[in-house]
Order: C-alpha cells, then structure tokens, then sequence
C-alpha cells in the first residue's frame, strides 16, 4: 500500500506561535493518506489524491477553529503544509507516469512483442 505520510515535526513550532491556544490535534502525530488504490496517471485519480490530501491538512491543521487568533494559525499551518506537501504531491504522480512509461517499454530497452526491434 502506497501512502504520502504528512510529518509534524517542525509544524509544531510554527504553531505554537498563537500563545496559550491548543490544537485540537496533537501535532506530533503524522497522518497516513494512502493512495495505491489510485491510477494517477489519469485526472480523476489526482483529483481524488488532491481531495485525500486537502482533507489531510485540514485533519492536521484542525480547521474549523472559531476564535480568530486559531483561525489565523490554522490558515499559516494549511498553507506551509500544502507548501512542503507539493514537492512529495510531484515526486508521487511522477513515479506513477515513470513506472507507467517503463512498463510499456519493457524490460529489455523499448522491445516488445508486438515490436521486437524496440521502435528501430
């Protein structure tokens, strides 16, 4: 099973510079979106993993929060996590196309059977 993990770490510093408020998460706690169910070679699956990891951040940066000090943090932490998130977000649907295009090539530089001479 495929899953991007989102790590909090550093998040909590950041976090913390709202004085005396709580999360409603702990925020050492990492958050597990799996995705090897998912064909992200197509729109559809990366809709679907961008919707995963949307509910995620908001998971982790507990929107939802009522008073503006909160509403402030939670708004900085959904924009720094989305932030370091996109680089892992490439990196993913990058080796789906990559191991997609290897496939197709075969294992032996490009020939198949159906084309024995590898496109020569």
């Amino acid at each position: 099973m495929k899953i991007v993990i989102i790590a909090l770490g550093t998040l909590a510093s950041a976090l913390a510079l709202v004085p005396g408020q709580a999360l409603a998460r702990d925020s050492a706690a990492p958050v597990h979106v799996s995705y090897g169910d998912l064909n992200l070679r197509t729109a559809a699956g990366v809709r679907t993993l961008d919707r995963r990891l949307a509910q995620a951040v908001q998971t982790v940066c507990a929107e939802g929060a009522t008073d503006l000090a909160r509403q402030y943090a939670a708004r900085r932490c959904v924009v720094a996590t989305s932030a370091r998130l996109a680089s892992e977000r490439s990196q993913v649907i990058a080796a789906a196309t990559t191991a997609a295009l290897a496939a197709r090539s075969g294992p032996s530089g490009g020939a198949s059977a159906g084309n024995p001479a590898g496109g020569r």
